[in-house]
């Protein structure tokens, strides 16, 4: 069996008391209790006797070590960022080995800096970012490449680029990919943080979570690296912009770049992951269009009450791609199944995972 042992952020430093301190992730949902039947433990990942008598306790086959502050949020807190995102993995790479249990990491299109490769990055070249949060990710590659060196930690990591899905934005450069579909659905305006000619590599989440599994699961002796390229498609705020206005004709956007525009401009424009397609079959199945079709409808749905002025959407003339991932009965499923309705904007997705015994729909 495949067990996921997660990690969420401690609550952030604050003037305000723990409990109140607390209370505000909760709004921010950044801390969230499980609504499935699933064990679920608290835990500042700093402390390190709790992490271990956690993991101890539990026993992980895996450890899915997701705690870390973003490029965005990091250049604030240029101090916490460096507490947080190393000191927390160095704990969960020692329980690893004391557990002898497999370790994933994910790491960013942020471990590229400016003299990197800005079209088609490949998966080896220079590494020297401009943010905290990547120099931060290209010590945990290291730092994990080095333990399986020299203990034999099945340490992974993907270099994920900007990862779509109808959530909420959490603080990454390339969350304005995120943000722009809530304010087309309410507001039929977006003020982008970047110039309208910023390209960067993207992918939706499903994908993502796919993909990821599918690494997961890949037999160590197939791998011939620790850390692998990641990515599905490439555009600018001006190309999603008009892709939303395909839809929301009058849908508007300006551009006010800020402090995040030097970030994105040290970022490459595309990425090479075909390493990770030779080595455990990569694949991605969702593309540009069809991502802006799910999000339209996937954060449409979250806005159940329409505020005055909301944008209302005409998927009725798109054709779909049926989408069906691989699927075993022992590991984990993801399948997507996107169906045009004969009536009005509907679109259907739905997303299965399951793990032995436990499932869930998103």
């Amino acid at each position: 069996s495949l067990f996921f042992f997660l990690m969420i952020r401690r609550p952030p430093r604050s003037t305000q008391s723990r409990s109140s301190a607390a209370s505000d992730v909760y709004k921010r949902q950044d801390i969230i209790e499980p609504k499935f039947d699933v064990q679920f433990e608290k835990l500042n990942v700093l402390d390190r006797n709790h992490f271990r008598q956690i993991g101890i306790n539990f026993k992980p086959t895996c450890i899915i070590h997701l705690a870390a502050i973003l490029s965005a949020k990091g250049e604030q807190d240029i101090d916490f960022a460096i507490k947080l995102n190393n000191e927390s993995f160095k704990i969960a790479l020692d329980l690893s080995v004391e557990l002898n249990s497999q370790i994933f990491v994910p790491s960013t299109i942020g471990v590229f800096g400016p003299t990197s490769p800005k079209v088609m990055t490949p998966n080896e070249t220079v590494l020297i970012p401009h943010t905290i949060y990547g120099v931060t990710k290209v010590y945990m590659e290291l730092l994990g490449n080095y333990y399986n060196n020299k203990f034999g930690v099945d340490f992974r990591s993907i270099r994920y680029p900007g990862t779509i899905s109808p959530g909420l934005p959490g603080g990454g450069t390339t969350d304005y990919a995120v943000d722009i579909f809530h304010s087309a659905i309410k507001t039929k305006f977006y003020s982008c943080f970047l110039r309208s000619d910023t390209r960067m590599p993207m992918m939706y989440i499903d994908d993502l979570i796919e993909g990821t599994v599918q690494f997961l699961e890949t037999d160590n002796s197939k791998l011939k690296s620790r850390v692998y390229n990641m990515s599905g498609f490439s555009f600018t705020p001006e190309e999603i912009a008009a892709e939303i206005q395909k839809y929301i004709q009058d849908f508007k956007i300006d551009y006010k770049p800020d402090f995040r525009q030097a970030i994105a401009d040290s970022w490459p424009h595309s990425i090479d992951d075909t390493k990770a397609k030779q080595d455990w079959d990569w694949n991605p199945k969702v593309n540009f269009e069809l991502m802006t079709q799910i999000m339209l409808q996937k954060t449409g749905e979250m806005y159940k009450i329409p505020e005055e002025g909301a944008a209302k959407i005409d998927l009725n003339s798109v054709s779909y791609t049926h989408l069906r991932a691989h699927e075993t009965p022992e590991h984990l499923v993801c399948r997507l199944l996107l169906e045009k309705k004969k009536t009005t904007t509907e679109l259907t997705v739905v997303t299965s995972i399951k793990l032995g015994n436990y499932s869930r729909e998103l």
